[in-house]
């Protein structure tokens, strides 16, 4: 069922408490993002430093990486 929501701080909330605090968003090019959103979400993540916030746009430079890759 969904769950609607006015306040922007709210929906950020929401979303790390289903989540959880590595959040990777991805922004469309052009005309309707939620930017409310992502910006709760910046807002969320300046104040609390668990919170790992990874945001690409359409504009992102994103060098794949293969899963047989170790990481460092």
């Amino acid at each position: 069922m969904p769950i609607f929501f006015s306040d922007p701080e709210a929906i950020a909330e929401h979303i790390i408490r289903d989540v959880g605090t590595e959040l990777v968003v991805g922004l469309p090019l052009g005309l309707g993002k939620a930017n409310h959103i992502v910006n709760a979400l910046y807002a969320r993540a300046v104040a609390d430093r668990s919170i790992n916030l990874t945001l690409f746009s359409a504009l992102s430079r994103i060098v794949a990486m293969s899963f047989c890759e170790p990481r460092s």
